[in-house]
């Protein structure tokens, strides 16, 4: 599992409302197996830190939660 958080801060009139996160759950490519959590983790945050964001390793999206802090 995997979760990616992406927040939002709203301001109305000076007041700071409602934040939120989305969490993703995706499942890994069988190749996953073959490396340290470690490596897969840093690949996938700078996969999702560029320009134009990417999961590395991912097979498939199984489920996205919106989730308000």
């Amino acid at each position: 599992m995997f979760c990616f958080f992406s927040s939002l801060v709203y301001r109305a009139k000076g007041v700071i409302s409602m934040v939120k996160k989305a969490l993703i759950e995706i499942s890994l490519v069988k190749e996953s197996a073959e490396s340290v959590n470690e490596k897969i983790m840093k690949e996938i945050f700078d996969g999702l830190s560029e320009d134009l964001p990417k999961i590395p390793w991912m097979k498939q999206v199984e489920k996205v939660e919106i989730v308000e802090v």
